[in-house]
């Protein structure tokens, strides 16, 4: 009988081994589901691209600090490429004004005398 009692008894060690492994896999398994959920994995993938944007942010701000020269000339041309009708616009409107002067100017002045070195 002394055998019988083992092995119930290491079946009852067993059945509470198992009972816990079980409780421990429905766990894992309600982690694993809340991991794999889309409004969870919606809001991970933002905070990602969050963080990514402000290492960004921090690396332009460093990135500034070290050459402000460099960054002053990049914004510049950024800024150029951006308004480049405008500004165009306006130096055709410079070069049309100045060019109105200038037509002007000839019209106004009168004409040269004659050179003296020239035959009659």
């Amino acid at each position: 009988m002394g055998s019988l009692d083992k092995q119930a008894e290491r079946l009852a060690t067993l059945s509470t081994e198992t009972e816990a492994k079980r409780t421990r896999l429905m766990g894992l398994m309600g982690l694993a589901r809340e991991r794999v959920r889309p409004s969870h994995l919606a809001s991970e993938a933002g905070n990602k691209v969050l963080d990514a944007g402000l290492d960004a942010i921090d690396a332009s701000k460093a990135a500034v600090r070290a050459h402000p020269f460099k960054a002053a000339g990049i914004a510049a041309a950024i800024g150029a490429i951006l308004a480049r009708k405008p500004l165009f616009s306006l130096a055709a409107k410079g070069y049309a004004h100045v060019r109105a002067g200038m037509t002007r100017q000839q019209d106004a002045a009168p004409d040269p005398p004659p050179s003296q070195t020239e035959d009659p």
